[in-house]
């Protein structure tokens, strides 16, 4: 009789239980990897140099990434990434569509269609924190090396 009674009750509890199976399991997104985030902070972005001549800088390529997967450009116009594996994608905003490949915490690249490296690169500018103190002139910015009294 008890178990008369107990049945329907077990297996109100199935889909439950499944629910809660498949929450345990790691977080994969189909084609691309691991849905994932990138550190916080500014992100400057610059065409790299040479020997002979320096970096120059690309500032309407630069981003600011900031919690729950967002990033606010130049023009204060927010927007949302998507991490997946080591691929970033801009899926709104000013830079919707345009695609990066991570190469480290600190580092990505822009990639084209096919997935290959352009030479605009990204650089972490260090702690968010650190970006609310002007340095040199804009936010993030390191000040000159100061040249030895003598």
């Amino acid at each position: 009789m008890l178990a008369v009674w107990a049945m329907p009750k077990l297996v109100h509890l199935a889909p439950a239980l499944l629910l809660l199976c498949l929450a345990a399991a790691p977080l994969h997104a189909a084609p691309g990897g691991e849905l994932g985030t990138v550190k916080l902070g500014k992100w400057f972005c610059e065409l790299p140099g040479d020997a002979a001549t320096p970096a120059a800088p690309v500032p309407a390529e630069s981003f600011t990434t900031v919690p729950d997967s967002t990033y606010i450009t130049g023009d204060d116009v927010a927007g949302s990434y998507l991490l997946l594996g080591d691929v970033l994608v801009m899926t709104t905003g000013t830079l919707s569509g345009h695609r990066f490949h991570l190469e480290s915490a600190a580092t990505v690249h822009r990639i084209d269609a096919q997935g290959k490296d352009m030479p605009l690169r990204c650089v972490r500018a260090g702690d968010p924190a650190a970006n609310q103190f002007t340095r040199a002139g804009e936010p993030g910015e390191i000040a000159p090396a100061v040249k030895p009294a003598g």
